[in-house]
């Protein structure tokens, strides 16, 4: 139960000798000593649902010590305030998938954090992703449409920092492909890496109703 900081001593080849007293790691006695965060994160992310709802995925490769994930929400990027929280798989050498849902996104910029919380209660902040929300609109359009190449563009007459889901389905409301519109001057670009078969499809896009692509 005894906390002690530890530094260590060590050569480069091009340097001499250097320490880490500057950082010094922290170890409790009777408790592992790796050096290393507890979890590796290998993928966090977050983007809007054509429900509107916002998705928040993230990953982890390894786990140790691991209590549970905590996901935050901020309309300023500063102050945030508890979404929800996950409990942990623990220790685990293998890939652990995670994911929630912020069902009340506000309009505008919204920002999420993932925190990972030991057992003991330490915490680590392993980042901050951004997702913008627009208003409903009913100027939202796609073009060429009817579709005879490859790329569309999606226009709502406002900037597209982020990237927006972009989900056709065909008339039987089956999904046909899902894909990431990247953002315009005045909208999202998308570029199939195969032309979609020729038929009508219905896009459901963030903030807007379902909008008819034709295909030729």
């Amino acid at each position: 139960g005894t906390n002690l900081s530890i530094y260590f001593t060590y050569a480069v080849p091009s340097g001499g000798e250097r320490n880490s007293s500057a950082t010094p790691h922290s170890y409790t006695t009777g408790t592992n000593c790796t050096g290393s965060l507890p979890v590796t994160l290998s993928g966090f992310t977050a983007f809007v649902q054509p429900t509107g709802e916002v998705a928040i995925q993230w990953s982890t490769t390894r786990e140790e010590n691991n209590d549970y994930f905590e996901v935050e929400k901020s309309t300023n990027g500063t102050r945030f305030t508890r979404l929800t929280r996950v409990k942990a798989a623990g220790g685990s050498l293998l890939t652990n998938q995670y994911a929630t849902a912020d069902q009340s996104p506000q309009k505008g910029m919204n920002y999420y954090r993932l925190t990972q919380v030991d057992r003991d209660g330490k915490k680590t902040v392993y980042g901050v992703k951004t997702v913008r929300i627009g208003g409903r609109s009913s100027s939202v359009a796609m073009y060429p449409n009817p579709l005879t190449g490859n790329i569309i563009y999606i226009t709502n007459g406002e900037a597209g920092q982020f990237t927006i889901p972009f989900v056709p389905n065909d008339m039987a409301g089956r999904v046909v492909f899902r894909g990431l519109a990247t953002g315009q001057s005045d909208g999202y670009k998308l570029k199939f890496n195969n032309k979609p078969a020729a038929g009508i499809y219905m896009v459901a896009l963030p903030g807007s109703a379902p909008i008819k692509l034709v295909v030729q």
